[in-house]
């Protein structure tokens, strides 16, 4: 027995061998997850016409009436503090898992307001003009809605031109990316 123990040669890999087993076997474990859920990164491009309509009135708690800007299926966060209406989507995502998503207009056609529609806005604060820019800022996050994700993109529809002149949105195109959200051990 002494003379086996003796003979025995203990196996020691070489340096620096385990460190590249283990990230082999992280990535294998990280495509056979990506296979087994069958997700890749897609994108998603939809054309939306804005059908605007007369300037829109609403009584405030004091009494006063504020006139604003509207269009079919506008949203307004802040009433009356910003007036300006919002564009909102809610896009299925058919994912069971929650996603990066990234939006943004293209081929955007813009129109200008009517004489109304610019007797409002001069009744805005300035700070809510100077927000306006010669580009329109999108936001989208992925959200769980009763156990399916979507996507929540909104923004507002006007944009000061080179000119320094406020145009209304009239249509284009929702091009929507999504990928997988990174996850960070804890």
């Amino acid at each position: 027995m002494t003379k086996f123990v003796r003979d025995f040669e203990p196996f020691y890999p070489e340096p620096g061998s385990m460190r590249k087993t283990t990230k082999l076997w992280k990535v294998a474990c990280i495509v056979s997850l990506v296979l087994l859920t069958g997700y890749k990164a897609h994108s998603k491009t939809v054309t939306y016409d804005l059908a605007w309509a007369p300037i829109a009135s609403a009584s405030l708690p004091d009494g006063k009436t504020q006139k604003f800007l509207a269009f079919k299926d506008a949203q307004y966060k802040g009433m009356p503090e910003n007036p300006l209406p919002f564009w909102t989507q809610t896009i299925d995502l058919r994912s069971a898992a929650m996603l990066q998503v990234i939006a943004r207009i293209g081929n955007p056609v813009y129109g200008p307001l009517t004489r109304a529609e610019q007797e409002v806005l001069q009744t805005y604060s300035p700070e809510i003009l100077q927000a306006l820019t010669p580009l329109i800022t999108v936001s989208a996050q992925c959200a769980e809605i009763r156990k399916g994700h979507y996507a929540l993109v909104s923004f507002v529809p006007l944009r000061k031109n080179a000119s320094g002149i406020v145009e209304k949105l009239l249509s284009f195109t929702l091009e929507l990316s999504t990928s997988p959200v990174a996850r960070t051990a804890s």
